[in-house]
Formats: structure tokens, C-alpha cells, sequence
């Protein structure tokens, strides 16, 4: 939410980050008796964003411009597959498909496998990494665990991307 004290009626150019190449958003809107204004912009990437006044029609305002704190923009993320089994072995063998849906993907996707025996307190069993394997990033792991209970992947949010966790499922005792 933007909040400022400009002129009534005046245009607002939002200009995002790399705006040589990106067009500029401009709106017009009416200030409240206070003289401030509230818009919505919703940025594709994160950055510095500057705000400019364009005062053009009245050659007795003065334009102003100011730039935004620091804006993160965290890209989607979730988990489009997942399931875990009891292998031959007793091992528990998880497996699965992580998705970023708006075309961007970390450099490292790094998923947990977690366990919990009644699915509220998990504790991580082992990190493996994902990565592209013609259709989506998927990532695979057995892991030691005799005890019935309930397994899920897990990615973590960091300065560009979103958390995600897959649904959880249930895996009976070895025996």
C-alpha cells in the first residue's frame, strides 16, 4: 500500500525496477480530505520502485518523486506430487514433484523429508536436492524409519521464493 500527500487529481507514474525495459503504471486518483491516497500495485519482481508526481498540466505545481523501501517479491512454489512406501527393504522410500509455476526456479531446491508419528510435531529425516527431470523437479530418498507415522516434503521460503509443504502420508510399521 502506497500512501502520499500529492495534489488532488494528479497523475502517479509507479515506475518497478529494470524500467527501461517495463512500461510504467500510471494512475489517476483523488486524494482524501487529509490529502492522502491509497492504490494498489501488485510488482512482478522485487526492488526499489520510485514514485513521480507528473504535474505537467499545471505549470503551477511542482513534480515530485520518491522512491520505495526495499519491495520482495517471493514466487510461488508447491509441490505437485508426493507419495512415500514401505520399500522391500524396510526402508521408507519417499519421492515427489516440486513446481514453480511462474516460469523462475532456484538455483538450489533443496527438499526435506520429514516425519511425524501422529502428524502435528515433524522432525527432518534428510534433505535431498531436486532438479529437472522432464516434467518438473523431482527428487527421491529412502530413508531408515521402522515406526508407522506420517511423511511430507518441505521447501523452504527465502528471499525469492515461497514455502511450500506437500500433503502428508501415512506409512504402516515394517514388519
Amino acid at each position: 500500500m502506497v500512501k502520499v500527500r500529492p495534489p488532488s487529481a494528479e497523475c502517479l507514474a509507479v515506475k518497478p525496477p529494470c524500467a527501461a525495459s517495463v512500461p510504467t503504471h500510471r494512475t489517476r486518483f483523488t486524494t482524501a480530505d487529509d490529502g492522502t491516497f491509497t492504490m494498489e500495485y501488485k510488482p512482478w519482481q522485487g526492488g526499489y520502485f520510485q514514485l513521480a508526481l507528473d504535474t505537467s498540466d499545471d505549470p503551477f505545481l511542482q513534480a515530485g518523486t520518491g522512491t520505495s523501501d526495499v519491495v520482495h517479491v517471493h514466487r510461488a512454489s508447491k509441490f505437485t506430487a508426493f507419495t512415500a512406501a514401505r520399500s522391500d527393504t524396510g526402508q521408507v522410500h519417499a519421492e515427489g514433484l516440486i513446481d514453480f509455476p511462474d516460469g523462475w526456479t532456484p538455483a538450489w531446491i533443496n527438499v526435506h523429508i520429514q516425519y511425524s508419528p501422529a502428524g502435528v510435531n515433524w522432525s527432518t529425516l534428510t534433505t535431498v536436492e531436486a532438479s529437472w527431470g522432464g516434467s518438473g523437479n523431482d527428487f527421491a530418498a529412502d530413508v531408515d524409519q521402522s515406526d508407522a507415522g506420517y511423511y511430507r516434503a518441505v521447501f523452504d521460503a527465502d528471499d525469492n521464493f515461497q514455502s511450500a509443504t506437500s500433503q502428508a502420508v501415512f506409512v504402516a510399521a515394517s514388519a
